[in-house]
């Protein structure tokens, strides 16, 4: 377990501009190869860790990423309301 929290604000060493064209480049490859969301999850989850985020960041991109990840949540709180606004504006042919 020391080994897990030894991992915590390795990116802090790294200039910012190398972290931020990491991250950049690293979207474009899971865009490009159309990775899974949970794989977008877990890369967010390294940077993250990788960052020393406090425990208020982790919690609040836990909970969007059970509801962006999980599809009956996803169903309940994003997608049926949108599609109820959507089919009300007569958007959807």
């Amino acid at each position: 377990m020391e080994a897990l929290v030894d991992l915590f604000g390795f990116f802090s060493e790294v200039p910012i501009w190398a972290s931020i064209s990491t991250a950049v480049i690293l979207a474009i490859i899971l865009a490009y190869t159309g990775a899974p969301l949970f794989l977008w999850a877990l890369a967010g989850y390294v940077g993250l860790i990788g960052l020393d985020a406090p425990q208020w960041v982790f919690i609040t991109y836990t909970v969007l990423v059970l509801i962006f990840n999980v599809k009956p949540i996803r169903r309940i709180l994003l997608s049926g309301p949108i599609m109820k606004i959507l089919d009300a504006l007569n958007f959807l042919p």
